[in-house]
């Protein structure tokens, strides 16, 4: 080397060049690869999301990928790509390929970026992702969730309904009293709120043997509020982290763990920069549980509730081990709570935005019961028009708008006639289904009439593809509460137009699609002014318009 003066630092200059030029090559080769090679490069997209997860992930932690999502089908149709190993579908025949069991195929399996215990806590019903496990699990949970089962679970639901409507009649009392001469009777309330009190409520007598009283004490009891707040403190040690994304906007922290599970490295990162505070809550939310889940298993006094078949098929806990039913018991209860106030809270929305639907359904329900007791499970079943709402309620108004998703097994498998590769990210998308013009005759619009038996409903609706509705999915893995959900909700918007003139606060409601989505939808208030009932004449103000049916 003395022979050449300098070549060592040549050397060293073109070794650095190289690596350089091979550290922007690479990225830029798995771009072109994306695009152009990969075998999901034939299906459309957005070419952004197609060469890299970024544009996906942006739009989830935003908050912003139902809308999104639903943008990207209108313009590329029924299958897109939504990022390099990821697919969406909004066709009817997709429905029983990604989750149903087929023969001749292997199962479709969930997909652990979204369905994974917390960190500290064993698996459950919901987040396992064995299919034998699961199986397991939901034979020994099942019998408390059939039409039977919630029958006899009716008293305890029936008992929160009431409740909701006594503390609202009381709200509007209230009002009444303290209100001037020629000021606006009735009370103004976030119908939400009232909403959710009653169906954690619900769901906590049923599940954990006691209710949260959220009713009684018309706030949230310290159990509920640590969820949100838990999230929330999320958001906020998240916040710094999202603005690489330009996410002014709150950030779930549910959310924003399942995005780092696409690069693990993130993930181990995130866990390890959280506040001891954000720990404490998430030990204390799951310790409160646990507290109350072992007072029901010890409680003597038999009940008609979810843990009755558990306890009397289970008492060694061979089938499913206290851990697992701890587990699972914790995440059932804000499932179930959540998902069941958000359809609530988006059918009243939509009922105010449109007065005629909810004058049939006030018509219908009043004309049916000559008193609040006469509203009963059973009964509801007979009123065609409050089952056609609930159903379009969940057609608008989904509390998992973004779809449930699933990995292609080992191996790969068809969708739809397409062979997919192994561990492909798949989903139906439920939003971009009911939003299509293709499948519902005036898609955008709020029409129960759609969902009538075949003898009353309008010859226009023939053509809706109603069979491409599965709010509580298919297959092995879909919804469990499906029974008690239908029947909470046209229980409580019963006895709610039963029991009120219900009207919009000045003309005001919600655009629904509006509203940011991190796992479920992060409702908006939803303000509505209740009246009490007359029998004389049924007033609704909708744009500033009153408008009497006498």
């Amino acid at each position: 080397m003395a022979m050449y003066p300098g070549l060592s630092d040549v050397v060293t200059s073109y070794l650095a060049i190289a690596v350089f030029s091979l550290l922007l090559l690479y990225p830029l080769a798995i771009v072109v690869y994306n695009l152009y090679f990969h075998p999901l490069s034939k299906f459309k997209g957005p070419p952004f999301w197609g060469a890299t997860r970024l544009g996906f992930i942006n739009s989830l932690i935003r908050g912003n990928l139902v809308r999104d999502v639903r943008d990207i089908h209108e313009k590329y149709g029924d299958v897109v790509r939504l990022a390099p190993d990821e697919l969406s579908f909004a066709r009817e025949d997709t429905w029983h390929d990604v989750y149903t069991k087929r023969a001749g195929h292997q199962q479709f399996l969930k997909n652990p970026v979204f369905f994974k215990a917390p960190p500290g806590q064993p698996e459950n019903m919901v987040t396992t992702l064995n299919i034998e496990n699961h199986a397991r699990m939901r034979r020994l949970l099942a019998p408390a969730f059939t039409e039977q089962a919630v029958m006899k679970q009716e008293p305890i639901v029936q008992a929160h309904s009431d409740l909701l409507i006594r503390q609202l009649k009381c709200v509007v009392t209230d009002q009444d009293k303290s209100a001037e001469k020629n000021q606006d009777t009735g009370a103004v309330v976030d119908i939400v709120r009232w909403y959710n009190f009653c169906t954690f409520d619900t769901i906590g007598d049923l599940g954990f043997g006691e209710s949260f009283d959220s009713l009684k004490n018309a706030e949230y009891h310290p159990w509920v509020a640590l969820i949100f707040n838990f999230l929330k403190g999320m958001e906020l040690c998240v916040s710094d982290i999202c603005k690489f994304a330009d996410c002014r906007g709150l950030c779930s922290g549910m959310t924003l763990a399942a995005a780092t599970r696409y690069y693990p490295s993130l993930e181990t990162g995130l866990l390890q920069f959280l506040p001891a505070k954000i720990k404490k809550m998430q030990r204390d939310h799951y310790q409160v549980a646990l507290d109350k889940i072992h007072r029901r298993m010890n409680l003597e006094k038999e009940r008609d509730d979810f843990m009755t078949p558990v306890l009397k098929e289970n008492p060694n806990f061979e089938k499913m081990s206290l851990e697992e039913i701890e587990s699972t018991f914790s995440l059932l209860i804000v499932a179930g709570s959540e998902t069941t106030a958000t359809v609530l809270s988006g059918i009243t929305n939509e009922l105010l935005k449109a007065p005629r639907e909810l004058l049939k359904l006030v018509g219908e329900v009043r004309s049916a019961f000559q008193s609040q007791a006469e509203i009963t499970f059973e009964a509801l079943r007979t009123l065609p028009f409050l089952n056609a709402v609930c159903q379009e309620g969940f057609r608008i108004c989904n509390p998992i708008p973004a779809g449930l998703p699933r990995l292609v097994p080992k191996g790969g498998g068809f969708v739809c006639g397409h062979f997919l590769p192994e561990y492909t990210h798949v989903t139906v998308n439920p939003t971009a289904i009911a939003f299509s013009e293709a499948n519902f005759r005036r898609a955008e619009k709020f029409l129960p009439d759609r969902f009538l038996p075949q003898h009353l409903r309008p010859a226009e609706f023939d053509g809706d593809i109603r069979s491409n509705q599965h709010p509580f999915s298919l297959g092995s893995r879909s919804c469990l509460g499906k029974p008690l959900a239908m029947a909470q909700i046209g229980l409580i918007l019963a006895k709610m137009v039963w029991s009120f003139d219900i009207e919009a606060v000045s003309g005001r409601t919600l655009d629904w699609m509006t509203q940011k989505t991190f796992i479920v939808v992060e409702k908006k208030p939803v303000k509505v002014r209740l009246r009490m009932r007359q029998d004389g004449s049924i007033w609704i103000i909708d744009a500033a318009v009153r408008t009497g049916m006498s």
